[in-house]
């Protein structure tokens, strides 16, 4: 029988989640993200790993979609050892099932503002957030199916207070798509 674990950076991302869902909530960051989604896989039996879906969900920056929009990355690019990588994501089949866009999301080491999102000149990316491409790199490496649907947030152009207080503006919007999404079996 397959599995999803629902994993986001923290909980006011799925803030009045009703799906009955296991989560893992990460913390904000790369680091944190991969330290806490490396543990997770790794108490579970291969077996169990066989089954899993590991569900990446959470917000998003972005300057080419309005805020409120979900999108679903096609796949994930990062910074691995001064190297830029990028992972392709299966087509899950998301947006048969609710409105979102298909993205390439890249994943950044700070929050980006509007003073240093020069940071993502020359490197590939619809949206930025900071843990999708560590948590794919991570269920890559433990054979874990890996998918994500992200939300936006800001344009770059809030601080990291003020995304965090923004957030219960949007986030209904996320956690009505997992809700719809888990009931008709997707995830």
């Amino acid at each position: 029988m397959k599995k999803t674990l629902l994993v986001c950076a923290v909980a006011e991302e799925i803030e009045g989640l009703s799906a009955d869902l296991p989560v893992l909530y990460t913390e904000i960051g790369k680091e944190k993200a991969e330290s806490a989604l490396r543990k997770a896989l790794s108490s579970k039996h291969p077996d169990e790993l066989k089954e899993l879906t590991v569900f990446n969900v959470g917000t998003t920056g972005t300057q080419k979609y309005e805020r409120g929009t979900l999108l679903y990355p096609t796949s994930v690019c990062g910074h691995r050892n001064g190297v830029l990588q990028n992972i392709p994501i299966e087509d899950w089949g998301v947006n048969r099932y609710i409105n979102c866009h298909p993205v390439v999301c890249y994943a950044a080491d700070v929050f980006i503002t509007e003073e240093n999102k020069h940071i993502l000149d020359n490197v590939p990316h619809d949206c930025v957030d900071m843990e999708a491409y560590v948590e794919a790199l991570v269920c890559k490496e433990f054979g874990v199916r890996f998918i994500s649907l992200k939300l936006v947030s800001d344009s770059f152009n809030v601080t990291f207070d003020e995304w965090k207080a923004s957030l219960k503006t949007v986030v209904s919007n996320l956690s009505h798509a997992i809700e719809t999404l888990n009931k008709k079996s997707i995830i």
